[in-house]
């Protein structure tokens, strides 16, 4: 049975982003948060426990990317040797002394951390379902094309999918995350941007993720993506 967690930090300085609204964290009671959902918390106290609880919340929804505002005086570089994993960051903007912010906040916030590297795929990957995996994923993303059949056979025994369907993901979340912003760009400009139809988008969308563009660009970040199909492979730690 799960164990009830109050978080500590009062006022409410931990929120939840998911679904067009934010709304305050009061408990972490092992339930994992939706996929395509974000965090947001307030640094500005520098307090141990909103770092604790920070860290509980991120740790058990790790595809949750993460949107922080600073305390004067500190930078993403001094956060960097803090968190343990600082790719799923994104800094909010500071504006006044009370910290509730906005979907829109967050949002913009979580699309400025830009499109993921491959390295950053491959971390998450390998957090999520091991070293064997990871390096296989990795193999794939640097191919470009010129795919060994071992890699495609050993992909296969780990009941995962292509070397092409990894680029393809890739692909796709490197677009999705240059559109969640409610006034990102539409399909259409992206399509054009990246020299892929819009019915490739949209169906890598409905193959890979089992939603249309619509839905998945109002799912913030990108880990979302890659978690949905170590999931349906039962790869995920």
């Amino acid at each position: 049975m799960p164990t009830h967690i109050e978080v500590s930090c009062r006022p409410p300085c931990l929120f939840l982003a998911h679904g067009g609204s934010i709304s305050p964290i009061s408990a972490l009671d092992g339930a994992p948060f939706p996929l395509g959902a974000a965090l947001a918390f307030d640094l500005r106290q520098i307090s141990l426990n909103v770092l604790a609880d920070a860290f509980r919340a991120h740790g058990r929804s790790p595809w949750c990317p993460m949107a922080v505002a600073l305390p004067d005086g500190a930078s993403e570089t001094t956060l960097e040797s803090i968190l343990p994993d600082w790719g799923c960051l994104a800094t909010l903007p500071i504006r006044s002394e009370e910290i509730r912010p906005t979907y829109c906040e967050v949002a913009a916030a979580i699309e400025r951390r830009g499109p993921p590297g491959c390295h950053a795929v491959i971390r998450y990957i390998r957090s999520r379902a091991g070293e064997h995996l990871a390096r296989e994923v990795a193999k794939s993303l640097e191919g470009s094309g010129a795919w060994s059949a071992g890699l495609r056979r050993r992909l296969g025994r780990l009941d995962m999918p292509s070397p092409q369907h990894w680029v393809n993901l890739f692909r796709l979340a490197t677009h999705l995350a240059s559109s969640t912003h409610p006034r990102g760009r539409t399909l259409e400009q992206i399509a054009l941007e990246s020299n892929c139809a819009p019915r490739t988008l949209s169906g890598w969308c409905a193959k890979y993720l089992r939603k249309s563009w619509p839905e998945a660009r109002h799912h913030l970040g990108w880990e979302w993506i890659f978690e949905v199909v170590l999931r349906r492979h039962g790869s995920c730690a």
